[in-house]
């Protein structure tokens, strides 16, 4: 399975949501003077970059499948039509 599709929508929500509150904690402990580990700030901004990136190819593609999908009934509604009545002239539209 494509890795993308590994998690649901709702995990994803959830990492994303969990990640943004360890974001949030560690921003509001430096501003009291706490120093995270080496690198943590930049690995969490790399953990939610990529999570953004997961949301927004299946969005993308979410939204090719609903174009297909709506592509297939424009052609079945096409179809319905001639079948009631086969004289009906045939173009490349339709």
């Amino acid at each position: 399975m494509n890795p993308l599709f590994d998690f649901s929508a709702k995990e994803i929500g959830m990492l994303q949501m969990a990640i943004s509150a360890v974001a949030q904690t560690t921003a509001l402990a430096i501003e009291e003077g706490v120093n995270p580990p080496d690198g943590f700030l930049e690995t969490i901004e790399s953990v939610i970059n990529k999570l953004n990136e997961v949301v927004d190819v299946r969005i993308e593609n979410d939204n090719r499948f609903e174009a297909i999908a709506q592509s297939l009934t424009d052609v079945e509604q096409s179809l319905q039509k001639i079948v009631v009545n086969p004289d009906t002239p045939i173009n490349e539209y339709n």
